[in-house]
């Protein structure tokens, strides 16, 4: 009777044990986070009916502005110097863990301070850092002390974690509906995190390792991000599911998707529009702009530039590791993009056209050769750039270098 008795107390006392485990953060997660990147972000979480308040601080960082976790697409950059802080007004935390981005192998896999209480022990093997506290707490901080810490993951539980353990989150009581769009434009009108159902045609416009830039019927353009296997010109058939993400309140995406075969081929031109129409609502478009002139010789790396197209300045960007181009004017395809606010144009291809370079009535001499700018003024000794060459009665265009 008593081994009876006794059996039965370590089974309630296993059940009394019994860790329920929330997520408060996930990377990309689309939360609203309140505040600036000069001093605090801060959310509030609702996780199965408790609530979490999360802040991030640039406390004693002087060097880093803050970037939003609640939209970073890869993870939650915890600069060194800064502080996170967890608080509960009714769950008793005993474990924190932190699942951490394993980019550069491991480097941003460094350890920090907690607050009284918590102890933290960090295995780069498995890119997880814990903490426990046996008293239980409802407020955690920790604080990136030797290096940058890249959080993708944090987890809460009611009980300490043990070496190994691999924690389960609550099932979502209520997961998330999949609503079908029949357009880019009603795609980029729904919330940020909506599952959706792919429901119209696409043609590629451009493809960039993970990234693929495509258009609809109506003209309008979207990023996907996913591995795939698309080329230029490819028509991606309705059907498909995935996520959107408005990325930084500024990039409209398709993530998470499971993408189809394309079997199609179409034809994709991009649209010439003029320099000074350009605005941050064509993100993600696939443009043409024609007679940019190039002041100096492009960057061979990735780096930003300046053109100019009928008296207004481009900020351009060699992202794709182009080669230079020299001095001069040409027509250019270009990726539209935003970077903190600010449009940047990335340069897809430099096409060079001297019947678009303003080079007119240029007098054929026999004779020696001579040279003119792409404008059409005659130079003595052409330095680096791009001339019109004249001789034996025929023009032809050269790149000095």
């Amino acid at each position: 009777m008593k081994k009876t008795l006794l059996t039965l107390g370590l089974v309630a006392s296993a059940m009394m044990a019994q860790a329920t485990v929330y997520t408060v953060y996930e990377k990309n997660s689309g939360k609203d986070w309140s505040g600036s990147k000069e001093s605090a972000f801060t959310t509030t979480v609702d996780v199965n009916g408790e609530t979490f308040t999360l802040t991030y601080d640039k406390a004693d960082n002087k060097s880093n502005d803050l970037r939003n976790p609640g939209t970073e697409k890869y993870s939650w950059r915890l600069y060194k110097s800064t502080s996170m802080s967890i608080e509960s007004a009714d769950v008793v935390m005993k474990g924190i863990r932190f699942t951490i981005d394993n980019a550069d192998s491991g480097k941003y896999a460094v350890e920090g301070t907690t607050g009284t209480g918590w102890t933290g022990t960090l295995d780069k093997s498995a890119f997880t850092y814990t903490f426990n506290n046996a008293a239980g707490s409802q407020e955690f901080t920790f604080g990136a002390t030797t290096g940058q810490v890249r959080i993708t993951k944090i987890e809460v539980s009611t009980e300490e974690f043990e070496a190994g353990e691999t924690p389960v989150d609550p099932v979502d009581p209520d997961p998330a509906e999949t609503t079908s769009v029949k357009s880019i434009a009603e795609t980029i009108a729904l919330a940020d995190g909506t599952k959706v159902k792919v429901d119209y045609q696409t043609i590629v416009a451009f493809v960039n390792g993970k990234n693929c830039f495509v258009q609809d019927a109506a003209g309008d353009f979207i990023q996907i991000y996913n591995a795939n296997s698309y080329a230029v010109n490819d028509i991606i058939p309705a059907g498909w599911d995935a996520t959107y993400k408005y990325y930084n309140n500024v990039t409209p995406e398709l993530t998470d998707a499971t993408l189809p075969e394309s079997t199609e081929k179409g034809e994709f031109k991009p649209a010439v529009v003029a320099a000074s129409t350009i605005t941050n609502d064509m993100v993600n478009s696939v443009i043409a702009v024609k007679d940019v002139e190039l002041a100096e010789a492009s960057p061979a790396t990735k780096d930003n530039f300046t053109g100019t197209s009928e008296g207004t300045t481009l900020s351009l960007r060699n992202n794709y590791g182009l080669e230079s181009v020299a001095a001069g004017t040409y027509n250019l395809t270009l990726l539209v993009q935003v970077y903190k606010g600010e449009l940047s144009l990335y340069v897809i291809n430099y096409d060079a056209d001297v019947n678009s370079t303003g080079v007119e009535a240029v007098e054929v001499i026999e004779g020696a050769a001579e040279y003119y700018t792409l404008q059409g003024v005659k130079v003595a000794n052409p330095e680096k750039g791009l001339y019109i060459r004249v001789a034996g009665g025929k023009a032809t265009k050269i790149a000095v270098k």
